[in-house]
């Protein structure tokens, strides 16, 4: 079956001008779903939609929507764009409204790494981006305990500044986040180094400890505080 005849066949029951995707699951080899999610938010980088079932945080599914084409990697001219995601959170939802989960991806492109086709309920972790601006991710070493709040993929306007124990700015930059929760964010910098030294002195200098994670690649700086 073509792309674009199963995109139908999963969404010609809906009566509603929202966008949709085809979400499929492996639980196994041999084992897999697949179902209608509604998609609440879309960007180049991760979707955040609504499933009837949970996806476990951690794990590959791939989607299939008509994202636009500005936002795509690749398949610019296709009318669907399938894409991995790696599932970043799953919460259920309040019976008395939808019920089912939200389910936030992160894509990370076309293809799967070879360890999924050997084991698809192995988990992963983001450990950067590629040159095509989506995440690599790497195999994780036990599953992933599931976020306390969920991650939306927005982008938001803010000034990024590093400051020592006296509240003094180190090194700063105005950016925009790639995704944004509760508790943080993840976003990316020019000034990779100046802010990266930054942060060893932040960290020197701070009296009490101070709990974030930065991971340096050829882009810039992605903090996760």
């Amino acid at each position: 079956m073509s792309a674009i005849a199963e995109y139908v066949e999963e969404t010609d029951a809906s009566v509603s001008t929202s966008l949709y995707a085809v979400v499929k699951v492996k639980e196994s080899k041999d084992e897999s779903w697949k179902e209608t999610a509604d998609v609440i938010s879309s960007s180049s980088t991760g979707a955040g939609f609504y499933v009837n079932r949970e996806c476990q945080v951690g794990r590959l599914v791939s989607v299939m929507f008509p994202l636009e084409p500005h936002l795509r990697c690749y398949d610019h001219n296709k009318e669907l764009y399938r894409v991995w995601g790696l599932v970043q959170h799953c919460h259920m939802l309040p019976a008395d409204d939808v019920g089912g989960y939200h389910v936030g991806v992160a894509f990370i492109g076309k293809t799967t790494p070879d360890s999924y086709r050997e084991d698809p309920t192995q988990s992963y972790r983001i450990c950067g981006m590629s040159e095509d601006g989506l995440w690599k991710v790497k195999e994780a070493a036990r599953e992933f305990t599931a976020r306390k709040s969920p991650r939306f993929y927005q982008a938001v306007d803010h000034y990024l500044a590093i400051v020592d124990a006296q509240n003094t700015a180190l090194a700063g930059e105005r950016t925009t986040t790639e995704n944004i929760s509760k508790t943080g964010a993840d976003g990316h910098v020019d000034v990779a180094g100046a802010l990266a030294d930054a942060v060893a002195a932040a960290l020197g200098a701070c009296g009490k400890p101070l709990q974030c994670r930065a991971l340096l690649d050829v882009d810039g700086l992605d903090l996760q505080l």
